[in-house]
């Protein structure tokens, strides 16, 4: 199993928004996210193994950064597509099972995440 820091990522809402490409309209990164996933390949930088290419079980252990309510499923989203994009996943449907935790609050906020990959013996 291997342990990960993430910064507090932006709500799904913040990720994308229209934007027209070569003349059809798509989902486009906003700014916040690619603030976020640069930010999170710094932070991941220490990962020196090569990307997960097996199901794996993860935890993502969120501790905010204040007593606001949120929907942490909400959150989610952005951190599974930075963990492929700093390539530590080779692709997030690899994510065969996982949790959502819910921690304490710390400032800043920050999101541990815990991955182990998955065999035949935990399936």
């Amino acid at each position: 199993m291997i342990t990960l820091r993430l910064p507090w990522p932006p709500s799904v809402n913040q990720l994308r928004r229209p934007g027209l490409v070569a003349g059809h309209w798509r989902l486009i990164n906003t700014k916040v996210a690619q603030i976020y996933y640069a930010c999170a390949r710094q932070a991941l930088r220490t990962w020196g193994g090569k990307p997960y290419a097996t199901p794996v079980h993860i935890i993502y252990e969120f501790h905010p950064p204040d007593k606001r309510k949120r929907d942490i499923f909400n959150l989610e989203k952005i951190l599974s597509d930075s963990l492929v994009k700093a390539k530590v996943l080779a692709d997030d449907r690899l994510i065969h099972h996982g949790e959502v935790v819910l921690a304490s609050n710390a400032k800043p906020g920050f999101v541990i995440v815990y991955i182990e990959p998955l065999n035949k013996e935990t399936k």
